[in-house]
């Protein structure tokens, strides 16, 4: 019986290799022209500025309180507008993707939408806190038939058919950082014998000049977290060793730490309940199973055959395509 269990495990760990080795994140990964550029292929909090057409936002800005700490120019769409400077409502056409920042959104509902005279999709989202929350300004939002798709960051609406949600991703100022760790442990990624860990619950700090606070764990049973550090690769290792790693929510319900799971082939388990942007590549739990899991060393809710890593949840493009039929699923409704 063992024996069985033990291929059976071998089986299911060759067929999540054999996806992650054919997967487009590991051809982008193995290109060397990308060792310092994956800002243009990685999911992070700033590629809605990227694949918009107009942007309404100050955070994209040097010397605003929320800058995103990167010039981002050389990556926008050419001819991509700021819609906060230039004030050019007229260049909106038809089916457009307007960026706009969370802080504004209030502005936008009431003072820019009203003079759009087209349809449009827009895409919410921001670096720094807050987080948009269900109120009746979103709720009158979503259903203006100006709106032909809601695509947010750390969404707030489930099963609506003009809203998707949109991964949050990789830390933009070390991304680079990150892949590069992917790209020298590529092979350590794909051995058996590398997940010595079952799971891995860090109890620490991370040390880098972005990331520390928002690896804070938020719940009391991470009370332990405040005298001890980790240096980025050491964390990121632990990840690497653990076949599943605990990943609450932080500052906010999604997070940087889901996604560097994902890239690392650590099944991440959580507390949110985001399963249009993770599907089967997290375990969805309770904070109850959780201490169970830390305490027990047993994970509650691991479905053998259905959670498995698939990395290109971590790409743009594989979120472009998303968005892409999405639009094509609204257009046949009609």
């Amino acid at each position: 019986m063992k024996f069985k269990i033990l291929v059976y495990f071998y089986i299911l760990i060759y067929m999540s290799n054999t996806l992650f080795e054919t997967s487009k994140f590991i051809k982008i990964l193995n290109n060397d022209n990308n060792l310092n550029n994956y800002l243009k292929y990685i999911v992070t909090p700033i590629t809605p500025y990227l694949i918009c057409d107009h942007h309404f936002s100050t955070e994209l800005h040097k010397g605003n309180h929320k800058y995103i700490y990167k010039d981002v120019k050389e990556l926008l769409k050419e001819n991509t507008n700021d819609l906060y400077i230039n004030k050019d409502f007229d260049k909106i056409k038809e089916g457009d993707i307007i960026q706009v920042q969370v802080d504004l959104f209030n502005i936008f509902v009431n003072d820019i939408l009203p003079q759009i005279s087209c349809k449009i999709i827009v895409i919410t989202s921001q670096w720094h806190l807050p987080q948009l929350n269900r109120n009746q300004i979103t709720d009158k939002f979503i259903n203006n038939n100006k709106i032909i798709l809601w695509i947010s960051q750390n969404p707030i609406y489930e099963n609506h058919n003009k809203y998707m949600a949109f991964p949050y991703g990789i830390h933009h100022c070390v991304v680079n950082r990150y892949m590069n760790f992917v790209k020298k442990n590529y092979d350590k990624i794909l051995n058996i014998d590398t997940k010595t860990n079952v799971c891995f619950n860090s109890p620490f700090t991370v040390e880098t000049k972005y990331l520390h606070k928002n690896h804070i764990r938020r719940h009391p049973i991470f009370n332990s977290v405040k005298n001890k550090t980790l240096s980025y690769d050491e964390y990121l290792n632990n990840i690497l060793k653990s076949k599943f790693t605990i990943s609450t929510s932080g500052d906010r319900d999604d997070c940087y730490r889901h996604y560097e799971c994902i890239g690392l082939n650590s099944i991440p388990i959580s507390n949110i309940n985001y399963i249009e942007i993770f599907g089967n590549n997290m375990i969805y739990s309770d904070i109850d199973n959780i201490i169970e899991m830390i305490n027990e060393t047993k994970i509650v809710g691991y479905n053998q055959s259905n959670n498995y890593i698939n990395p290109d949840i971590l790409l743009i493009d594989y979120w472009q395509d998303k968005i892409l039929l999405r639009l094509k699923q609204l257009n046949s409704a009609f």
